[in-house]
C-alpha cells in the first residue's frame, strides 16, 4: 500500500512538471516567438533567437548548475543555510554578466540601453533558475506549476508592451520577475547570508565541474544558433529553429521531468537498483519514440500556422531535426544518474568530447552540405552522447547494487 502510494505521488509530480513547464514552451513556442516572426524579418528573427541562446547558455550554466548542486548537496547543508551558494551566485552571476556582454558584442552590434536591458534580463533569469531549487527540496511540485504560471503570465504582459512598441527583450525581463515574484513569497533559499561554511571548498568545486560541464551542454543546445548565424546567416537559423521547433518544444516540456528524477535521487532513503535503471532508461526510451512519431505527424501544419513564411524552407529539414532533438530529450533523462552517482568529472568528460564532435563535423558537413549537412551533425553528435551517458550510468549502476 505505502508503495503504490509512492508510485502514485511520483507519477502525480512527473504530470503536474510537465504540465509547468509545457505551459511555459506554449506561451513561447506558440505565442511569443510567432508574434516575432511576423513582426521581424527573417534575418531580426534569426539574430533575436541568437541573442535569447547565448542568454539561455549562460542562464542554465550559472543558475541551473548552482541549483542541481544545491540539490546533490542538500544532506550536507541545513534548511536555511545559504552562505555559501549566495557566494557562488554572485560569483557566477558577474562571470556570466561578463562573458554573455562579449558573446553577444562578437554577433551582433546592438545598442547600449538594449546590451543593459538584455543583462538584466539574464540576472534575472538566474536568480529565478536558483530558487527555484526550494521547491525540488521538498518535492512540492505544484509550486513549480504556479511559478511557471506568473512566469508565462509575465511573458504575456511583455508581449504587450513589445505590441506597444517596447524592445523585443521587455518579453523576457517581465517574465522573469515575474517568477521572481512568486519566489520571493514562498522559496526559503532566499536569504541574504554570505558566509563561508567549511563545505564551501568541496562545493564550489563541484559546482566548477556542474558548470563547466553545463556550460558546455548548454552552449551546444544553442549552438545550432551560434554555428549557425556566421556561417549560414540568420535566416539560416530562422529555418532550423522552425524545422525542429516540434522535437525542441517537447525537450524544452520534458527537462523538468529530469529534475523530478535528480530530486528523487537525492532523498536519503533512495536506492538506485539495476531494476529502477532499467526501467527508467527504458520508460525514457518508450516515451521517446512515441514523441518522435506525433512531432513528425504534427510539424508541418503547425509550422504552417504558426510560420506561414518559413513552412516551405523548413519542412525538408523536419525528419532530421526533430530526430536529433529527440535523441537530446533522451541523453537529458539519462543525465541525473549521472549527476547523482557519477563522478563530477564525467559530465566535463563527456560534454568535452560532445563538444568536438559536434563542432568538427558540424563545420565539415555545413561547409560541405549546408544546413542538411549540419542537420546530419548535429543527429550524430547527440546519439554519441546518449551512447556515452549510457554506458557511464550503467557503470555506476552496476557498482551500486
Amino acid at each position: 500500500m505505502m508503495k503504490e502510494r509512492r508510485l502514485k505521488r511520483v507519477g502525480l509530480d512527473f504530470i503536474v512538471n510537465i504540465f509547468a513547464s509545457s505551459l511555459m514552451t506554449i506561451v513561447l513556442q506558440l505565442l511569443i516567438y510567432p508574434f516575432f516572426s511576423q513582426k521581424l524579418s527573417s534575418v531580426q528573427y534569426g539574430t533575436i533567437l541568437t541573442i535569447m541562446g547565448v542568454v539561455n547558455t549562460f542562464i542554465g550554466t550559472v543558475g541551473n548548475s548552482l541549483n542541481n548542486v544545491r540539490l546533490v548537496c542538500n544532506n550536507q547543508y541545513e534548511r536555511d543555510n545559504n552562505g555559501d551558494f549566495n557566494i557562488l551566485l554572485i560569483i557566477g552571476s558577474l562571470f556570466a554578466m561578463v562573458a554573455c556582454f562579449l558573446v553577444i558584442k562578437v554577433y551582433v552590434c546592438l545598442s547600449f540601453s538594449v546590451s543593459v536591458l538584455i543583462l538584466f534580463a539574464l540576472l534575472l533569469g538566474i536568480a529565478r533558475t536558483y530558487y527555484s531549487v526550494s521547491f525540488r527540496i521538498i518535492l512540492d511540485f505544484n509550486k513549480v506549476f504556479f511559478c511557471n504560471l506568473c512566469i508565462s503570465m509575465g511573458y504575456l504582459a511583455g508581449g504587450i508592451i513589445v505590441w506597444l512598441g517596447g524592445s523585443w527583450i521587455f518579453v523576457f525581463i517581465f517574465g522573469e520577475f515575474a517568477g521572481l515574484l512568486y519566489l520571493k513569497k514562498y522559496s526559503f533559499v532566499i536569504s541574504l547570508e554570505f558566509y563561508r561554511t567549511s563545505d564551501f571548498g568541496e562545493t564550489t568545486k563541484k559546482y566548477i565541474y556542474f558548470a563547466g560541464a553545463a556550460l558546455i551542454s548548454n552552449a551546444i543546445v544553442y549552438l545550432d544558433r551560434l554555428f549557425i548565424l556566421p556561417v549560414l546567416g540568420g535566416e539560416n537559423v530562422a529555418i532550423y529553429s522552425v524545422s525542429s521547433i516540434m522535437g525542441k518544444s517537447i525537450g524544452m516540456a520534458m527537462l523538468p521531468v529530469a529534475g523530478v528524477l535528480l530530486g528523487y535521487f537525492a532523498q536519503k532513503e533512495f536506492y538506485m537498483s539495476r531494476k529502477i535503471f532499467n526501467m527508467v532508461s527504458g520508460v525514457s526510451f518508450i516515451i521517446c519514440t512515441l514523441f518522435y512519431i506525433v512531432s513528425l505527424a504534427i510539424a508541418e501544419p503547425v509550422v504552417g500556422i504558426l510560420y506561414p513564411s518559413l513552412v516551405n524552407s523548413a519542412k525538408q529539414y523536419m525528419y532530421l531535426a526533430n530526430l536529433a532533438a529527440v535523441i537530446e530529450i533522451f541523453s537529458g533523462m539519462l543525465l541525473p544518474i549521472v549527476l547523482k552517482y557519477g563522478k563530477s568529472y564525467w559530465q566535463v568528460i563527456v560534454n568535452i568530447v560532445y563538444g568536438v564532435l559536434f563542432c568538427s563535423l558540424g563545420i565539415y558537413f555545413s561547409l560541405n552540405y549546408a544546413l542538411l549537412g549540419f542537420c546530419y551533425a548535429t543527429l550524430i553528435a547527440n546519439s554519441v552522447r546518449v551512447a556515452i551517458l549510457y554506458m557511464i550510468s550503467r557503470r555506476y549502476i552496476n557498482e551500486n547494487k
